[in-house]
């Protein structure tokens, strides 16, 4: 997590489970609680996390086609997305007024 640049919460809020689930995944093995691996790789995958580099260690960590986004980026980007929507929605109501009055 420190080469992805954040905590455990921050990670378990981006694979978008619960951080006290995702900290079960972390427990060594055969410690009571630890939750199978299987759900986590899935959801290290779909961030672009390369599945040789889960099982092997080696080579890229991340799919060179996927730039890894933190949880705060790929929310300021989504609420960067709904401003601009919003605008775009009132220039339009702004145009069809203008349209009305003349």
């Amino acid at each position: 997590m420190e080469r992805m640049e954040c905590n455990q919460t921050e990670m378990a809020d981006m694979l978008g489970m619960q951080a006290q689930n995702f900290s079960k995944h972390l427990l060594p093995e055969g410690a009571p609680n630890k939750r199978d691996p299987e759900n986590l790789v899935s959801r290290l995958i779909k961030i672009g996390v390369s599945l040789d580099w889960l099982y092997t260690g080696k080579g890229e960590m991340f799919l060179k086609d996927i730039r890894y986004k933190s949880a705060r980026e790929a929310k300021i980007e989504r609420a960067g997305q709904l401003l601009m929507e919003a605008v775009q929605l009132i220039m339009e109501e702004i145009e069809e007024q203008k349209k009305e009055k003349e």
